[in-house]
């Protein structure tokens, strides 16, 4: 009933001064370089250790054996890890830019607890399933999820606090569910 009530009060007024003022270099140069100082450090680090400098060596082709193998078998996984924190990364920016809440995540709109009643009912249904069925089920339950709260919010037309109320409420119902099964 209160979601129903909310009518959207139009988009916030954007302060170009305050956006500008946000935007610092040296913050990125500083996390920048932070960054790349935990890749090398990832590179490094290991069952097979090489320095820094024989890591930076085979970065650029001139290294030896242990430089490149060490290079050959963590370099992929290290891209993978900065790939999923940069998607990560940006679908938190665009969830918190749709609900206009820097606060907000995906328990918000009932992403992860429909993930987890996605995952439990394969675990109860088809307790024999292959591992590898978990987190496509888990996938598919938060996408549902989502799907759910978009319908009941009114996407287009309802406000972002009518999309955070009803994404709690799903929230909360996916959760009872859980519960349910658990018991």
């Amino acid at each position: 009933a209160a979601a129903r009530r909310l009518r959207d009060s139009g988009s916030p007024v954007v302060d170009a001064a305050a956006s500008a003022a946000r935007w610092r270099p040296r913050a990125v140069a500083v996390a920048l370089a932070v960054a790349l100082a935990a890749a090398l450090a990832s590179l490094c680090v290991g069952e097979l250790s090489a320095g820094p400098r024989e890591i930076v060596r085979s970065i650029f082709g001139t290294g030896e054996g242990l430089g490149d193998l060490v290079l050959e078998l963590r370099a992929p996984r290290l891209c993978v890890a900065l790939l999923a924190g940069a998607c990560l990364a940006a679908s938190g920016v665009v969830l918190q830019a749709g609900v206009r809440n820097a606060f907000a995540g995906p328990e918000l709109v009932g992403v992860t607890s429909g993930a987890s009643v996605a995952a439990f009912v394969v675990l109860l249904v088809l307790p024999a399933a292959p591992h590898a069925v978990l987190p496509f089920a888990a996938f598919a339950g938060g996408i549902a999820a989502m799907a759910l709260v978009l319908v009941l919010a009114g996407s287009g037309r309802g406000s972002p606090q009518r999309l955070a109320l009803v994404g709690l409420a799903v929230s909360a119902a996916c959760l009872a569910v859980t519960t349910l099964l658990v018991l």
